[in-house]
């Protein structure tokens, strides 16, 4: 097995890993509770321990729409490495946008509500995560000598 073949093959285990750990996050309502974004809680400043509160207290009013490019770009990046052609690339990065979409939907019946931010953040962390991925694998197939070549 040749490196770059072990390597779709890690990124597609880490990417089924990764899409069940964000959808936790973004559907998960302990989580959301946490986050402070239930209808039913108190001000988030009251529900994250002030540790957090302060480390978080920097980030622009968002929505959480940077969160959401930051999981969807680590899944984008991972969904381009876990295919062999650009074609089945684009259909995946495709669907894990929709995927992304569907989630904000769903959130309506954790007691959370979608929110177009948090879209906005799916589709730049999903473009993000593409041109990153992009980048790398150009470095990969540049530096494969011819004899280690797929075709």
């Amino acid at each position: 097995m040749t490196k770059l073949s072990a390597l779709r093959l890690w990124s597609r285990w880490a990417l089924a890993v990764w899409l069940g750990f964000v959808t936790w996050v973004l559907l998960a309502a302990d989580v959301a509770q946490w986050w402070g974004e239930t209808e039913t809680q108190p001000p988030a400043s009251t529900a994250r321990p002030s540790v957090v509160q302060d480390a978080l207290s920097w980030r622009p009013d968002t929505n959480e729409g940077d969160t959401h490019a930051v999981l969807w770009a680590v899944a984008a990046v991972l969904c381009c490495y876990a295919f062999r052609s650009w074609r089945a690339r684009f259909v995946g990065l495709g669907m894990l946008w929709v995927y992304g979409c569907l989630i904000e939907v769903l959130q309506g019946t954790t007691g959370r509500q979608g929110q177009w931010t948090d879209v906005l953040g799916n589709t730049l962390g999903v473009a993000a995560g593409a041109l990153v991925a992009a980048a790398g694998l150009r470095r990969v197939r540049r530096d494969r000598t011819p004899a280690t070549r797929l075709s």
